[in-house]
């Protein structure tokens, strides 16, 4: 779901940076891995990854409009 006209900010994972969610992923995955609320943790990144990928194709949206002529 592209992210056109929203904010960054404006989602509730979009206060932190890229670096800061690949950490929470990674502490989700541990989580599951010790079968500590692994529901959760599975929303958990599955709200990252959505995310991840509303960023991902922003920024192709941004550099394709530099891009063009």
């Amino acid at each position: 779901m592209p992210l056109s006209g929203i904010s960054r900010r404006d989602t509730a994972l979009g206060a932190f940076t890229f670096r800061e969610l690949v950490t929470q992923r990674r502490l989700a995955e541990r989580a599951i891995a010790r079968r500590r609320d692994a529901a959760a943790a599975r929303a958990l990144i599955a709200r990252i990854d959505d995310e991840l990928a509303a960023r991902r194709g922003g920024k192709l949206d941004r550099a394709g409009r530099a891009l063009e002529p």
